[in-house]
Protein backbone atom coordinates (compact mmCIF):
# COMPACT_ATOMS: atom_id res chain seq x y z
CA UNK A 1 0.00 0.00 0.00
CA UNK A 2 1.04 3.45 -1.26
CA UNK A 3 1.92 6.13 1.84
CA UNK A 4 -0.97 8.53 0.30
CA UNK A 5 -3.92 5.68 0.14
CA UNK A 6 -5.90 5.40 2.88
CA UNK A 7 -7.92 2.15 4.26
CA UNK A 8 -12.00 1.69 3.99
CA UNK A 9 -13.45 0.38 7.23
CA UNK A 10 -16.44 -1.30 5.97
CA UNK A 11 -17.85 -0.56 9.81
CA UNK A 12 -17.85 2.73 8.72
CA UNK A 13 -19.76 2.59 5.98
CA UNK A 14 -24.00 3.74 5.76
CA UNK A 15 -25.68 0.94 3.07
CA UNK A 16 -28.34 3.02 3.23
CA UNK A 17 -26.65 6.95 2.32
CA UNK A 18 -27.03 6.44 -1.63
CA UNK A 19 -31.05 5.23 -1.13
CA UNK A 20 -31.13 8.25 1.48
CA UNK A 21 -29.69 10.65 -1.35
CA UNK A 22 -31.51 9.37 -4.26
CA UNK A 23 -35.21 9.93 -2.56
CA UNK A 24 -34.80 13.26 -2.69
CA UNK A 25 -35.73 15.20 -5.83
CA UNK A 26 -32.53 15.61 -8.13
CA UNK A 27 -30.87 13.36 -7.15
CA UNK A 28 -33.02 10.10 -8.37
CA UNK A 29 -30.31 8.49 -11.19
CA UNK A 30 -27.78 8.93 -8.58
CA UNK A 31 -28.12 4.71 -8.16
CA UNK A 32 -27.27 4.90 -12.56
CA UNK A 33 -23.68 5.68 -12.15
CA UNK A 34 -21.46 2.77 -13.39
CA UNK A 35 -18.08 4.79 -12.90
CA UNK A 36 -17.48 5.20 -16.80
CA UNK A 37 -15.81 8.50 -15.70
CA UNK A 38 -17.03 10.50 -18.37
CA UNK A 39 -18.35 13.09 -15.90
CA UNK A 40 -14.73 13.81 -14.81
CA UNK A 41 -13.09 13.69 -18.31
CA UNK A 42 -15.78 16.49 -19.51
CA UNK A 43 -15.47 18.19 -16.02
CA UNK A 44 -13.50 21.98 -16.30
CA UNK A 45 -12.72 21.98 -12.65
CA UNK A 46 -11.17 19.19 -13.13
CA UNK A 47 -8.94 20.38 -15.21
CA UNK A 48 -8.19 23.16 -13.18
CA UNK A 49 -7.58 21.11 -10.20
CA UNK A 50 -6.94 17.27 -10.83
CA UNK A 51 -8.10 16.51 -7.20
CA UNK A 52 -11.98 17.24 -8.86
CA UNK A 53 -13.16 14.04 -10.23
CA UNK A 54 -17.01 14.05 -10.20
CA UNK A 55 -16.47 9.72 -10.64
CA UNK A 56 -14.55 9.66 -7.24
CA UNK A 57 -17.53 11.48 -5.15
CA UNK A 58 -19.79 9.50 -6.79
CA UNK A 59 -17.94 6.03 -6.17
CA UNK A 60 -18.02 7.40 -2.56
CA UNK A 61 -21.58 7.94 -2.26
CA UNK A 62 -22.23 4.64 -3.78
CA UNK A 63 -20.01 3.27 -1.28
CA UNK A 64 -21.51 4.64 1.59
CA UNK A 65 -18.89 7.05 2.63
CA UNK A 66 -21.25 9.33 4.35
CA UNK A 67 -19.11 11.60 6.50
CA UNK A 68 -16.08 11.60 4.29
CA UNK A 69 -18.33 13.08 1.22
CA UNK A 70 -20.48 15.43 3.94
CA UNK A 71 -17.26 16.84 4.94
CA UNK A 72 -15.40 17.13 2.12
CA UNK A 73 -14.57 20.14 0.58
CA UNK A 74 -14.99 18.85 -2.93
CA UNK A 75 -18.45 19.09 -2.82
CA UNK A 76 -18.75 23.25 -2.83
CA UNK A 77 -16.03 22.62 -5.73
CA UNK A 78 -18.68 21.60 -8.75
CA UNK A 79 -19.29 24.50 -10.51
CA UNK A 80 -22.78 23.37 -11.62
CA UNK A 81 -22.06 24.04 -15.49
CA UNK A 82 -23.64 20.57 -16.38
CA UNK A 83 -20.78 19.35 -18.75
CA UNK A 84 -21.11 16.07 -16.64
CA UNK A 85 -24.83 15.53 -16.99
CA UNK A 86 -24.97 16.20 -20.87
CA UNK A 87 -22.03 14.16 -21.11
CA UNK A 88 -23.66 11.10 -19.30
CA UNK A 89 -24.23 7.98 -20.63
CA UNK A 90 -26.89 6.74 -18.18
CA UNK A 91 -28.22 10.60 -17.48
CA UNK A 92 -26.66 10.45 -13.80
CA UNK A 93 -27.40 14.17 -13.17
CA UNK A 94 -23.80 15.07 -11.28
CA UNK A 95 -24.55 18.91 -10.57
CA UNK A 96 -28.29 18.44 -9.19
CA UNK A 97 -26.77 15.35 -7.01
CA UNK A 98 -23.72 17.70 -5.96
CA UNK A 99 -27.16 20.59 -4.64
CA UNK A 100 -28.83 17.34 -2.33
CA UNK A 101 -25.70 16.32 -0.95
CA UNK A 102 -24.81 20.47 -0.12
CA UNK A 103 -28.13 20.58 1.16
CA UNK A 104 -27.54 17.22 2.92
CA UNK A 105 -24.28 18.19 4.17
CA UNK A 106 -26.05 21.99 5.99
CA UNK A 107 -28.62 19.74 7.17
CA UNK A 108 -26.41 17.19 9.29
CA UNK A 109 -23.93 19.89 10.61
CA UNK A 110 -21.05 19.17 8.33
CA UNK A 111 -21.17 22.77 6.71
CA UNK A 112 -22.23 25.83 7.98
CA UNK A 113 -25.38 27.44 7.05
CA UNK A 114 -23.91 30.29 4.83
CA UNK A 115 -21.71 27.94 2.99
CA UNK A 116 -25.04 26.82 1.10
CA UNK A 117 -26.21 30.98 0.73
CA UNK A 118 -23.08 31.19 -0.61
CA UNK A 119 -23.42 29.02 -2.76
CA UNK A 120 -26.85 29.94 -4.07
CA UNK A 121 -25.26 33.40 -4.74
CA UNK A 122 -22.55 31.66 -6.73
CA UNK A 123 -25.10 29.32 -8.45
CA UNK A 124 -27.05 32.33 -9.54
CA UNK A 125 -24.53 34.73 -10.36
CA UNK A 126 -22.92 31.75 -13.21
CA UNK A 127 -25.78 31.49 -14.51
CA UNK A 128 -26.28 35.50 -15.35
CA UNK A 129 -22.89 34.88 -16.57
CA UNK A 130 -23.80 32.02 -18.82
CA UNK A 131 -26.51 34.37 -20.08
CA UNK A 132 -24.18 37.50 -20.78
CA UNK A 133 -22.42 34.59 -22.50
CA UNK A 134 -24.75 33.06 -24.76
CA UNK A 135 -26.46 36.15 -25.33
CA UNK A 136 -22.79 37.55 -26.80
CA UNK A 137 -23.05 34.14 -28.92
CA UNK A 138 -25.66 34.41 -30.58
CA UNK A 139 -25.58 38.58 -31.20
CA UNK A 140 -28.78 38.57 -29.79
CA UNK A 141 -29.06 41.80 -27.36
CA UNK A 142 -30.29 40.17 -23.93
CA UNK A 143 -34.05 40.94 -22.54
CA UNK A 144 -32.92 43.26 -19.73
CA UNK A 145 -29.83 45.27 -19.79
CA UNK A 146 -27.10 43.46 -17.60
CA UNK A 147 -24.56 45.37 -15.94
CA UNK A 148 -20.97 43.92 -16.94
CA UNK A 149 -19.41 45.83 -13.77
CA UNK A 150 -21.95 45.00 -11.47
CA UNK A 151 -20.81 41.01 -12.56
CA UNK A 152 -17.47 42.03 -12.48
CA UNK A 153 -17.83 43.18 -9.08
CA UNK A 154 -20.08 40.31 -7.34
CA UNK A 155 -17.76 37.77 -8.49
CA UNK A 156 -14.58 39.77 -6.63
CA UNK A 157 -16.76 39.60 -3.82
CA UNK A 158 -18.02 35.94 -3.67
CA UNK A 159 -14.32 34.96 -4.69
CA UNK A 160 -12.85 37.25 -1.49
CA UNK A 161 -15.93 35.26 0.49
CA UNK A 162 -14.42 32.18 -0.64
CA UNK A 163 -10.75 32.43 -0.01
CA UNK A 164 -9.07 31.43 2.79
CA UNK A 165 -7.99 33.97 5.27
CA UNK A 166 -4.63 35.66 5.11
CA UNK A 167 -1.90 34.23 7.40
CA UNK A 168 1.56 35.79 8.12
Amino acid sequence: MKDDEEVVSTATLDPRFKFDLASRPGAEGLTHCYSCGTCTASCPVSEIDPSYAPSKLIRMILWGMKDEVLSSNLIWMCAMCYNCSFNCPQDVRFADIMRVVREVSVEEGFAPPDRLALMAEIDRFSQMLRQLILDRLLKQPPQEPIDEALLIQKAQEILGEMSPPKTG
